[in-house]
């Protein structure tokens, strides 16, 4: 935040507000700040995550809630730079309430950045990773 607060006064930018141009340049800046998204999902625009680090562990776990119908081939990507330096891809599961039994997890992983489909999200699912 203190690259917008240098380059924008309070009175400055929200007095031109009303400018679409404004508001435009604005977002661009605040996108820029907060960087590249941990989490990143295709096709799943009514789906809440939630990436926590297990204390301690290389362990993450990561929670996905489904408000819309139920969804097929739900492609993830997680960007763990600065969290974890290396990812077992082999130790991906994910479970939920609408599935008989954990399921592994088919993933690619180059460094820190991971990239899985997950076949269905009805609800709920929680991926395990490492």
């Amino acid at each position: 935040m203190r690259g917008a607060a240098d380059r924008y006064s309070h009175p400055e930018i929200f007095g031109r507000l009303g400018e679409e141009n404004a508001r435009t340049e604005l977002a661009r800046e605040l996108q820029q700040l907060e960087g590249d998204p941990l989490v990143t999902l295709t096709d799943a625009p009514y789906v809440a995550a939630n990436l926590v680090r297990k204390n301690g562990t290389n362990r993450f776990i990561l929670h996905l809630v489904n408000y819309d119908k139920p969804l097929r081939n739900v492609r993830v990507r997680l960007d763990l730079t600065g969290f974890s330096k290396k990812i077992d891809r082999k130790k991906i599961h994910c479970l939920s309430p609408d599935l008989e039994a954990s399921i592994p997890v088919q993933a690619t992983a180059k460094g820190s950045l991971l990239e899985f489909t997950l076949p269905s999200l009805e609800v709920y699912n929680v991926v395990v990773i490492n």
